[in-house]
């Protein structure tokens, strides 16, 4: 392991290739030879690998070819290869600020710590919207319990909780973050596999819950980017059962940890937050030609933990109109459900 080394991950699947060159060229732009970045490509495709081998011509660059297992098993094949103290990763459609990177590998030997947590933003078509944060710059939030449990509520709400500000990526990714990788080693702290859906999520809360040493820096570090054929927006067949892989997975881990009372809010609030985007990705997307598909998705959300979450209100509070939309859906009434959600949407947008 090289002391003042930053390695950066980034897996890779047939991502639009003006999108990863932007992403590379936001990390490879600069002259510090304490860089090392591994490309794990998880099965591509041999045009698109030999695409990528053009990129090992910098040394600072290393490729390693996964078959098809997933982000987890990419990212994971990135950690146990790493030969730097700090772990980074970076999605291969999104990208890092250059002078942010530039000080981060300036100064590297100067940090300290499990975990260091930087800013970032989102860019919609080139419009670029900044991240706020309740955290607080050299202060030390894996000490107590209730600070380690503020950023676990925040990264497990996906960045709802606490209320009031702006996460365009939240504290539940592993990017825009420093991991000290002796840390991850000797705590086994890997990602997942099993997890198809959310994995970064439960990986960041044991992350958070095992380090003695968490700080913010109010850096500018990594810009999320709005790309239409991401996993995240696309069609996707299953998500739902993966989904239920997650939460089974995540109640495991409240439970044992005695977490579950002190983090109730925020896994509801996640669980409204993955029904809905169940309904937008399997069940109603307009790629689903299932005849049958409202009714399973009513049976869905009549699982748990949706149907307590739709309960609870604690997504939206006591605003009366998501209460309406939620005894629409339980009612299988998806014309006026569609109908005021489009009509609550538009009056976000003109705020």
């Amino acid at each position: 392991m090289t002391e003042d080394m930053l390695t950066v991950i980034i897996p890779v699947y047939c991502t639009p290739k003006e999108l990863f060159r932007d992403c590379m060229r936001s990390i490879l732009s600069n002259h510090f030879s304490n860089l090392e970045v591994i490309v794990v490509d998880d099965g591509s495709g041999e045009e698109y690998q030999e695409f990528l081998r053009s990129y090992i011509s910098d040394s600072r660059v290393r490729l390693f070819f996964n078959s098809h297992r997933g982000p987890s098993a990419a990212r994971n094949t990135g950690i146990q290869a790493a030969q730097g103290k700090w772990v980074a990763f970076a999605d291969s459609d999104d990208y890092v600020c250059m002078d942010t990177l530039s000080r981060i590998l300036r100064d590297i030997s100067c940090f300290t710590g499990d975990v260091i947590l930087f800013g970032g933003g989102r860019d919609n078509n080139g419009a670029i919207r900044t991240n706020t944060t309740f955290l607080k710059e050299q202060y030390n939030y894996g000490e107590k319990m209730e600070d380690k449990l503020l950023i676990m509520g925040s990264a497990l709400s996906a960045g709802i909780l606490p209320r009031g500000y702006y996460q365009s990526f939240t504290y539940g990714s592993p990017c825009s973050k420093l991991f000290n990788r002796n840390f991850l080693i000797e705590n086994d702290l890997l990602f997942d596999e099993e997890v198809k859906f959310a994995e970064d999520v439960l990986l960041l809360m044991q992350v958070y819950l095992y380090a003695e040493e968490i700080y913010y820096y109010n850096w500018y570090f990594y810009t999320y980017v709005n790309n239409p054929q991401s996993s995240t927006v696309k069609y996707r067949p299953g998500v739902s059962d993966d989904m239920k892989v997650f939460f089974r997975k995540m109640e495991t881990f409240l439970s044992v940890n005695s977490l579950d009372g002190k983090l109730e809010k925020p896994f509801y609030v996640r669980a409204e937050i993955e029904a809905m985007r169940c309904r937008r990705m399997e069940y109603m997307h307009p790629d689903n030609s299932d005849p049958d598909r409202k009714r399973r998705y009513n049976a869905f959300i009549r699982e748990e933990p949706f149907r307590t979450a739709l309960k609870k209100h604690y997504l939206y509070g006591k605003r009366i109109i998501p209460r309406i939309r939620r005894y629409l859906l339980f009612h299988n009434l998806y014309f006026i459900y569609d109908f005021s959600r489009k009509i609550y949407h538009m009056g976000d947008r003109k705020k």
